[in-house]
C-alpha cells in the first residue's frame, strides 16, 4: 500500500497517465488493502490511503465517464480492467466521499456492454495470455458487485458457462503449452523455451495460468466440468497469480466430472475454431483450425445493440484458414505470438503473390476500417468431429482485401 502511495503516477508518463491498466490494478489493490485492513490502520493511515484512492479514481472516472461521441472498447482488456479497479475502490469509499456512488455507476453502466460483448462460445479472441492476464477482472467484478449490492450479473454473458471449454482444449497435451492463436507469448521462441516470457510466466516453475476462475464458475453453475478442468490443471502443476481466490472459490461439493470423462473435440461455433485430440493423455496427437471472424459472428447483431462499442481488436491475428498440430510432445506447427506487426506468413495458411489477410503490417490492428459485415464471412462450412478423425470445409475468401484478387478460396 505504501509503494502505491509513492506513485505519483499510475501507468506510463507518456500513455493515458492514471487512466489505464495499471490504475486499475493499483485501485484494485489498494482499495481491497484499505477495506480489508481498515479497523487495523491507524486513523493517519486511514486518511493518507483514502486520500490517494480518491485522487487516482476521480482521474479515472473523469477519463470514463460518457461524453458526446465517446465510444468504448467494451471487449478489450484496457476496458475493463480500469473499470474492476474503480468498482473496488469505489465500494471501498462509499459513505466516505459522496463521489463514491457515481463512481460505482460508471462500471456498473460500462460493464454492460462489456458482458453484453462478452464471447458467446468461451473462445478468447485475444488469446490464451490475454486471457490468463484479463479475465480474472471480469470474475472479481462480478464477485464485487455480488458482495457489496447483491446484484448477480453472473448469467448476462452465458459465454461465462463455457470458459471451462476453451481452457480444457487451448491447453496442450502436458499442460505446459497451449494453443498459441493470437498475441500468446513470443511463438517459437517460447516454445524453445528460451524467451523472457517462457520464465515471467512460471512461479517457481510451475505454469502460472489463473484456472482458480474455473472453480468460481463451478461452484456459481454448479458445473462439474468446470470443477474438473481446474483438478486437471492443478494436477499439471499450475498455479495463480493469487492463489487466496483458489481458497475462497474451491467449493468440494460441486460433483466432479473428471478430464478424462470429457469430450475430446470441441467446436467453437460462433468465433469458428476446431479443437481435436486423440485422447487427455499427456502423450496425445492434438490439432486446431481457425477460420472465422475476429470477434465472433455474434459481434455483427451486438454492434447494434451497442452502438457506442469499438471494436479493438489488436491481438487477433490475420490467421483465417490456419491450423495448429500437436504430436510427440511437441509442436509440429506453431502460431507467431505477439509480433506487433502481424503477418499472414507468420500463419499456417495462404499467401498470393506475398500478400496476405486483412490489413497486415499496417499496425496493430489489422482489422480496423474493414466493415465488420465481410469479416463475418470468414467462416467454416462444415464441420463433422468424432473420436476418430475430423472433417472441415471452410470459406477463407473474405479475409484477403478485394485487390489481391481472390474470388474463392475454401480449404
Amino acid at each position: 500500500m505504501e509503494a502505491a502511495l509513492s506513485y505519483n503516477v499510475w501507468g506510463y508518463l507518456y500513455n493515458k497517465p492514471g487512466f489505464d491498466l495499471a490504475a486499475g490494478h493499483l485501485l484494485y489493490g489498494l482499495g481491497w488493502g484499505y477495506d480489508l485492513l481498515y479497523h487495523d490502520l491507524t486513523p493517519a493511515e486511514r486518511e493518507k490511503y483514502k486520500a490517494k484512492l480518491i485522487r487516482q479514481a476521480k482521474l479515472l472516472y473523469d477519463f470514463y465517464k460518457p461524453k458526446s461521441g465517446k465510444t468504448y472498447a467494451y471487449s478489450q482488456n484496457h476496458t475493463f480492467i480500469p473499470m474492476t479497479g474503480l468498482a473496488v475502490a469505489a465500494y471501498a469509499l462509499q459513505g466516505e466521499t459522496p463521489e463514491a456512488d457515481d463512481w460505482a455507476a460508471l462500471p456498473r453502466a460500462i460493464y454492460e456492454g462489456v458482458l453484453g460483448t462478452y464471447s458467446d462460445d468461451g473462445f478468447y479472441y485475444e488469446g490464451i495470455e490475454y486471457w490468463i492476464f484479463s479475465t480474472p477482472w471480469l470474475i472479481h467484478y462480478l464477485d464485487v458487485q455480488l458482495h457489496a449490492t447483491g446484484e448477480d450479473l453472473f448469467e448476462a454473458a452465458p459465454g461465462l458457462k463455457l470458459i471451462h471449454k476453451y481452457i480444457a482444449h487451448a491447453t496442450l497435451p502436458g499442460g505446459e503449452f497451449h494453443f498459441d492463436y493470437g498475441d500468446t507469448y513470443t511463438g517459437g521462441l517460447t516454445r524453445s523455451k528460451k524467451s523472457e516470457d517462457y520464465s515471467r510466466e512460471r512461479i517457481d516453475g510451475h505454469f502460472q495460468s489463473s484456472y482458480n476462475i474455473l472453480y468460481n464458475l463451478a461452484n456459481k453453475f454448479k458445473n462439474g466440468e468446470a470443477q474438473g478442468v481446474a483438478n486437471w490443471l492443478k494436477e499439471k502443476g499450475q498455479v495463480n497469480a493469487e492463489e487466496m481466490w483458489t481458497f475462497i472459490w474451491y467449493n468440494p461439493t460441486v460433483k466432479t466430472i473428471p478430464i478424462e470423462k470429457q469430450e475430446t473435440w470441441h467446436y467453437f461455433k460462433d468465433h469458428d475454431v476446431v479443437f481435436w485430440r486423440s485422447s487427455w493423455d499427456d502423450d496425445a496427437t492434438a490439432f486446431s483450425f481457425k477460420c472465422g471472424p475476429s470477434e465472433g459472428h455474434a459481434a455483427l447483431e451486438k454492434q447494434i445493440k451497442y452502438p457506442e462499442w469499438r471494436l479493438s481488436s489488436g491481438h487477433a491475428h490475420p490467421d483465417a484458414g490456419s491450423f495448429i498440430i500437436w504430436a510427440n510432445g511437441e509442436y509440429l506447427t506453431g502460431d507467431s505470438g505477439y509480433e506487433g506487426l502481424t503477418m499472414t506468413q507468420s500463419h499456417n495458411t495462404l499467401v498470393f503473390d506475398g500478400k496476405g489477410q486483412n490489413h497486415e503490417g499496417e499496425g496493430h490492428d489489422i482489422f480496423y476500417g474493414i466493415p465488420y459485415e465481410r469479416i463475418n464471412k470468414i467462416r467454416i462450412v462444415d464441420a463433422q468431429l468424432d473420436a476418430n478423425q475430423v472433417s472441415i470445409l471452410a470459406d477463407v475468401t473474405a479475409a484477403y482485401e478485394p485487390e489481391v484478387g481472390v474470388k474463392k478460396i475454401h480449404s
